[in-house]
């Protein structure tokens, strides 16, 4: 019996410009093609043929063009036999080789490819709109494609704010360093400062929700009118502290609290820090739960605990315990105001802002 054919495979081993050895999967024979810049076959140095010979085009053995996807391709006249797709639109007087709609790669085939028929037109109109407008600070320019209106591109050279715009809308994709989405993310109504020891997503929603309380007129209004009538600052800070809740929120800092901080980390005395974490630590015992701390010597440092954010329950009467009415209790002391001046006010803190519970 005459033994089987088996199937031949050849493997294709490209470069950027084209294939330039073929493998099998028979035996270890291979062979090489060789062209010239332009993919013109150079017979006498190949040691073989294939279809797949110049950049990444599909060469015809009956008419020895090659299939460039839009259009074809002749490697022996260095150009396409149609023009490009994209028309003038793929031009720029700028480049005057750009203006030969059948030329390939704008003549520059050691270094430019084209896989479509129509890319490099396409990218050079792309790239030659960016830089039509070129200032120390920014860079924009314009583009277009077929029949498309124009597209208009603008950014800084450190690529930190960067502008498109599109049939006469413009807007940002970056801005400051941050893309649109972050952009489009609901951003703080006040300036914030969160402190180094930070809190899950779910406690800076729960404050974000008690200073929009605090930012209502009702509270608002109680606090800065209690401010003036407290009078100077009793604390050991200075009497220019702010005044109005907008700014003590520029000055505050929001940390929260856990007992593995040490004194270092919060910045006192360790006598300081003992003191808090044995109010906090012994509350159950002593019936009496510590919600927060403002720490000096700056007293702008709010410390959140834990049990200001437990949930209202009626159990132990803490029902009435509200993260807004904890929170406005630390802005007075940020305002420089002690805790005597402060108790004096506490009736009308619950009634206007929400009740502090037991603050440290």
């Amino acid at each position: 019996m005459p033994e089987a054919v088996k199937n031949i495979v050849q493997y294709h081993h490209p470069d950027r410009l084209g294939t330039k050895l073929v493998t099998n999967n028979l035996d270890t024979t291979s062979f090489s093609q060789a062209n010239l810049p332009f993919g013109t076959a150079l017979d006498t140095e190949s040691t073989g043929a294939s279809n797949r010979r110049f950049t990444s085009y599909d060469r015809s053995v009956t008419t020895g063009l090659d299939y460039a996807v839009n259009r074809h391709y002749d490697p022996r006249q260095g150009r396409f036999t149609q023009p490009d797709p994209l028309g003038m639109a793929a031009s720029s007087l700028a480049d005057p080789q750009s203006l030969n709609m059948y030329s390939y790669v704008g003549n520059d085939p050691v270094n430019r490819i084209d896989p479509d028929g129509q890319f490099w037109g396409a990218l050079f109109k792309f790239i030659a709109g960016l830089f039509t407008n070129l200032k120390p600070n920014v860079i924009s320019g314009s583009f277009t494609y077929k029949n498309v209106p124009p597209i208009s591109v603008a950014f800084t050279p450190n690529f930190q704010n960067i502008g498109v715009g599109f049939a006469g809308v413009g807007f940002d994709l970056r801005l400051g360093g941050h893309w649109l989405p972050d952009l489009l993310q609901p951003q703080e109504s006040w300036v914030f400062n969160w402190g180094i020891h930070d809190f899950t997503d779910a406690e800076r929603g729960r404050i974000r929700q008690a200073i929009e309380k605090i930012k209502g007129d009702r509270c608002r209004n109680w606090l800065e009118n209690t401010i003036k009538n407290l009078g100077r600052p009793d604390l050991s800070v200075e009497s220019t502290r702010p005044k109005t809740l907008d700014k003590l929120l520029e000055y505050a800092e929001f940390n929260k609290y856990v007992p593995k901080l040490t004194a270092k980390d919060m910045r006192i005395s360790e006598d300081r820090r003992k003191r808090i974490a044995d109010n906090y630590e012994n509350a159950w015992t002593n019936m009496s739960i510590a919600n927060a701390v403002t720490l000096g010597p700056d007293y702008i440092r709010i410390y959140l605990m834990p049990s200001a954010f437990w949930q209202d329950s009626n159990l132990f009467n803490w029902s009435g315990r509200d993260l807004s009415g904890i929170i406005t209790f630390e802005l007075l002391h940020v305002a420089g105001f002690g805790d005597d001046a402060i108790w004096k006010y506490r009736g009308a803190l619950q009634q206007h802002c929400g009740d502090p519970s037991d603050n440290l």
